[in-house]
């Protein structure tokens, strides 16, 4: 968050949560019924506000930590906190881009209506499932996104423009609306412990910075970062469209990486034909040699090159006159070799090592939700990139067959886009293939088989079965799907 946009939600909550401290005793049984386990060691009360969820959170957990952007609902937590007796609660400052804890602190975190808030949604995600162990709970809550959310941020801006005399009319006329929506019967809410309607308008209306989500946008980011999904509640409000709706995740263990002799054991008996035959690996390589051909580049690193079925397909299309070519197996880089004579191949591991050189084109296919530390895999590339980095990769939900093949992540575009910027890049250009042939349905009818549907030899029906699986492909979206595919070049001035 730019340092303006961070004062001014400051600002405002410094203002508007003293004033407006939810009703404790209707705070307690909502955060109780929504975390109904007393099974926790240490939690995380993310975005406190005045901590009346942290001292709801201190009968669920030994020790409950609340943490905040603005000191001034910080002092009305300490101060209630005290009033209370509380022993096991603790508060800190800052912002939750930036979380001042180790790894795998808590094994709960609450995060209720605060992600949102901030500048950077994403970010704020990767911190809270940072600090979050393996087998905790993640509670939160996200505005919806309906389809008046561009009317409702159109008012907001406005809004936001108003002077002191303008925004008490908006809060009063809006405020009378809703009542009189409320005697008609619009009475519902999950959470009422903030009962006054002034208020929830100014709230709504008059924040510096807000987001929207829908459950399945946010079950995706959520697995991204290891999380599992569950909507518990999927309205909080007597509105949709200006409710909450709340989900409760857990985290998985972290998904390992295959080591050297497993891909070596892959490359030599189980993957070749599939990666010949298959249809979405091929129309892989159709869409990446469409990417390349407009290019002119002259010189090519195929980093994870497999067995080069996707360079060699690559070259048939467009001619390049240096080739190059690395991967972590040496069974791979052998069979590589023998495929592709003319190109130079060898064994190289991209976490930890890169080349003395660059070339007009770096190409990373399917190689990035391999790897556990794919930034400083991502900065091993920058290093040896002129001109071009092309990376394909699979976004959406990871299934257990996935992780058999060694996924220890699956991106969103958002994600993999953000992450090339941290290692350098300046995304350009992304495709989105495969909806709906691809995903999710092949997708699902590829788990319900298993991962050995894919592996050993193509006989002759499985070659037909491909081939007319490749053909109907063809009518897939290049514009929504599960493939990403994105060209990037070197941010100037970054270092290599």
């Amino acid at each position: 968050m730019s340092p303006e946009r961070q004062a001014a939600t400051r600002a405002f909550y410094d203002a508007y949560w003293p004033a407006n401290v939810p009703d404790y005793r209707r705070t307690r049984a909502h955060v109780l019924a929504a975390v109904p386990e007393a099974a926790f060691a240490r939690a995380l009360d993310a975005g406190c506000g005045t901590g009346v969820c942290s001292l709801a959170l201190a009968e669920r957990a030994g020790r409950v930590v609340g943490f905040d952007l603005s000191g001034g609902s910080l002092r009305t937590a300490r101060r209630l906190a005290e009033g209370a007796g509380a022993k096991r609660l603790a508060f800190a400052q800052g912002s939750l881009l930036q979380l001042p804890f180790p790894d795998a602190s808590f094994d709960l975190v609450w995060s209720w209506g605060v992600v949102h808030h901030t500048a950077d949604p994403a970010r704020a995600l990767d911190e809270l499932a940072r600090v979050l162990r393996p087998g905790g709970t993640l509670v939160l809550a996200l505005y919806w996104r309906t389809l008046l959310t561009p009317f409702h941020e159109a008012a907001r801006r406005r809004c936001l423009r108003l002077g002191p005399a303008g925004r008490r009319r908006v809060i009063a006329a809006v405020g009378a609306a809703v009542r009189a929506a409320v005697a008609v019967g619009f009475r519902h809410q999950t959470r009422d412990d903030n009962p006054d309607v002034r208020a929830q308008v100014e709230d709504w209306f008059f924040v510096p910075e807000k987001h929207f989500f829908t459950p399945r946008r946010t079950a995706a980011l959520l697995a991204e970062r290891g999380l599992t999904c569950e909507v518990v509640d999927r309205r909080t409000g007597r509105f949709k469209s200006s409710s909450n709706f709340v989900v409760r995740g857990v985290k998985a263990a972290p998904a390992r990486a295959l080591d050297e002799a497993t891909y070596d054991a892959g490359w030599g008996r189980k993957w070749g034909d599939c990666c010949r035959y298959g249809p979405s690996l091929r129309h892989r390589q159709r869409l990446v040699a469409e990417v390349v051909r407009g290019l002119g580049v002259r010189s090519l690193l195929d980093t994870g090159c497999g067995n080069g079925v996707t360079l060699r397909h690559l070259l048939a299309d467009v001619p390049i006159p240096e080739v190059h070519g690395a991967d972590l197996s040496p069974e791979a880089v052998a069979q590589a070799a023998r495929a592709i004579p003319e190109g130079s191949f060898r064994r190289l591991d991209i976490v930890r090592e890169h080349l003395d050189r660059t070339f007009d084109l770096v190409l990373c296919c399917d190689v990035l939700e391999h790897i556990e530390d794919d930034l400083a895999a991502l900065r091993h590339m920058r290093s040896m990139t002129g001109r071009y980095l092309l990376a394909t990769t699979i976004q959406g939900t990871m299934r257990p067959s996935e992780r058999c093949v060694g996924h220890v992540r699956n991106y969103t575009r958002a994600g993999l886009e953000a992450r090339l910027r941290q290692a350098g890049f300046i995304p350009e250009r992304t495709i989105e293939w495969g909806f709906p042939f691809y995903s999710p349905i092949h997708r699902a009818l590829l788990e319900g088989a298993g991962p050995r549907i894919s592996e050993g030899r193509f006989g002759p029906l499985r070659r037909g079965l491909a081939a007319l699986v490749y053909a109907l492909f063809f009518l897939n979206s290049s514009r929504r799907g599960d493939v990403l595919i994105t060209l990037a070049r070197p941010a100037p001035g970054s270092a290599p």
